[in-house]
């Protein structure tokens, strides 16, 4: 993977998790996300979900780049084939 594609992945899941941590907090309703952003978040398991929202909590937790790269990293690897084709959606 060239860096490029490494940062806009990157971001992707950042942008991902900091949407579904504000519809968590109640800010607002799913009824924002598009029909294949629902198909990704909502095909993960439990363990998954609850590890795409620790990646926007990770300033808090007081996490440097290279924690939080390994968290993404820790996610992506966590996906299945199918999971990954529908976040590549997106």
């Amino acid at each position: 993977m060239d860096m490029k594609t490494a940062i806009n992945e990157n971001y992707n899941i950042y942008s991902i998790a900091e949407t579904m941590n504000h519809i968590e907090a109640g800010e607002f309703g799913d009824d924002i996300l598009s029909p294949k952003f629902k198909d990704f978040v909502y095909s993960l398991d439990i363990d998954k979900y609850a590890a795409l929202l620790d990646l926007f909590d990770a300033d808090e937790d007081g996490d440097d780049a290279s924690e939080w790269l390994e968290r993404v990293q820790n996610f992506m690897n966590s996906l299945s084939d199918e999971e990954r084709k529908r976040l590549n959606r997106i």
